[in-house]
C-alpha cells in the first residue's frame, strides 16, 4: 500500500485562492481580447496581431490552454502561419506546441503523479524502462513521430521522467513536427 500524506487545510485554502485568482485574470484577459465575442469575425486574430510580440505570447497561452481541453494542436500550427507568415508563424507554432506539451505535463503529473510505475505489465514495464535508461533518445523519438499527441503527453506525465528531461526533450522533439506542420499549412494558407 502507498501512503499519502494529505496537505492541511492551510494549503487546500491557498490552493483554492489560486485557483480563484487564476480563473478571475482569466475572464479579465479574455474580456480583454474580446473572446465574449464569435471567433468567427476574426477578434482573436485581430487582438493577437495587434498586440504584436506580447500577441505571440497571448496565442502560445491560447494553444496551451486550447491544448488542455483537448484542441489539436495543429489548428493553432495552422492559424500561426495564417496570421504571421513562414517565419514568425512558425516561431509562435513552436512556442505554442512546446508550452502546451509542458502545461499539460504538469496539469497530468499534479493530477495522477507517477501512477504508470506501479502497474506491473510487462510490455509497459519494458517502455517505462528504456524511459527510464534512455530518457532523453526515447522521449525525443517518441515525440518527433507522435509531436503533440494527448496520449503521449499523458503517458510521459504518468511516468517517473523529471520535468527538465521532459522539457528539453520535447524541445527537441517537436522541431521537425512543427516544421512539417508549418510548411504545410503555410502551402494551404497562402
Amino acid at each position: 500500500m502507498i501512503a499519502t500524506i494529505e496537505p492541511g487545510a492551510g494549503a487546500w485554502r491557498w490552493r483554492r485562492i489560486l485557483i480563484a485568482v487564476g480563473l478571475v485574470a482569466a475572464v479579465v484577459v479574455a474580456k480583454l481580447l474580446g473572446a465574449d465575442r464569435p471567433l468567427t469575425d476574426g477578434s482573436f486574430a485581430a487582438a493577437v496581431v495587434s498586440a504584436g510580440a506580447l500577441g505571440v505570447l497571448l496565442f502560445c497561452a491560447a494553444f496551451a490552454a486550447g491544448t488542455l481541453v483537448g484542441v489539436p494542436g495543429v489548428v493553432f500550427v495552422v492559424m500561426a502561419q495564417a496570421l504571421w507568415g513562414p517565419t514568425v508563424g512558425f516561431v509562435a507554432a513552436y512556442l505554442g506546441a512546446v508550452l502546451a506539451v509542458l502545461a499539460t505535463f504538469v496539469v497530468v503529473r499534479r493530477v495522477g503523479g507517477r501512477a504508470l510505475t506501479r502497474l506491473r505489465w510487462r510490455p509497459l514495464q519494458r517502455v517505462l524502462g528504456q524511459v527510464e535508461r534512455r530518457p532523453h533518445l526515447t522521449m525525443i523519438v517518441l515525440r518527433t513521430a507522435l509531436a503533440m499527441s494527448p496520449p503521449l503527453n499523458y503517458a510521459l506525465a504518468l511516468s517517473p521522467v523529471r520535468l527538465r528531461s521532459y522539457a528539453v526533450a520535447s524541445a527537441i522533439g517537436l522541431v521537425v513536427p512543427i516544421l512539417a506542420m508549418a510548411t504545410l499549412a503555410g502551402a494551404v494558407v497562402r
